[in-house]
């Protein structure tokens, strides 16, 4: 797993120095850190809903995106807005990043940044293909077999099969499945909604609507059932 070392501080830092590159070199730029950050316009976005909206203007068309790796694990993605924009001026300003990034590490010796080449449309549209195709085939295994059941406080399970319809398709049971082993891997800690709604990817009020729609109880009920399950458990241990 990575180790993100970077403080608030930190992040607000690497915020303003994209916000200058942008500035210096009229390329509009946001970096998106795979701990949920976007860093823009000097800001710092953390919200999904905010993050989506941020991007709003952003088509894959037009814009190119630099992969960041921190020790040689990726860590982020510069999104550069190349509208306008020579593919020499975009692959010029690799270098540049690397700096700008590389220096709010420069007091750390054991942290190595590195700004790869720019995947433009194309290298994007075969990512996003392959993307597509895992998910096909998740889809297909998910809706041939229900949800994972939840156990109630009983012991007893309760089935949440549930049959495909316009707002549980093949991607909503992948986000679904992914919030209930969240959750799983999880339940030790303290769980909130708005946390899991942006590891999956949703926001937080559509995740509500469509757990209770799905698992037929609330969020909260569910995280509280579990850990008085795990308490029980424990308990015998």
């Amino acid at each position: 797993m990575i180790t993100y070392s970077l403080e608030q501080k930190g992040y607000q830092t690497l915020a303003e120095a994209i916000n200058t590159f942008s500035g210096i070199t009229q390329i509009d730029t946001a970096f998106y850190t795979l701990d949920g950050q976007l860093l823009k316009n000097g800001s710092i976005f953390q919200k999904p809903e905010e993050v989506q909206h941020s991007l709003s203007g952003y088509s894959d068309e037009i814009f190119s995106i630099f992969p960041v790796t921190m020790n040689y694990k990726l860590w982020g993605l510069v999104i550069c807005n190349s509208v306008n924009v020579s593919q020499q001026r975009i692959s010029l300003s690799r270098n540049y990043l690397e700096n700008i990034i590389g220096q709010i590490f420069e007091s750390d010796s054991d942290v190595k940044i590195v700004v790869w080449d720019a995947l433009g449309s194309e290298g994007l549209s075969a990512i996003r293909n392959f993307d597509t195709y895992l998910r096909n085939e998740t889809s297909k295994k998910i809706s041939s077999a229900p949800i994972e059941s939840m156990p109630a406080i009983d012991g007893h399970e309760r089935s949440h099969s549930t049959s495909l319809n316009d707002d549980t398709s093949g991607n909503i049971y992948h986000s679904l499945q992914a919030c209930l082993n969240y959750i799983k891997n999880n339940i030790d800690q303290t769980i909130s909604l708005d946390e899991v709604a942006q590891h999956v990817f949703l926001s937080p009020s559509y995740l509500s609507r469509i757990f209770k729609k799905t698992m037929h109880v609330n969020f909260i009920d569910y995280i509280n059932n579990q850990k008085k399950l795990l308490s029980q458990v424990n308990s015998f241990a």
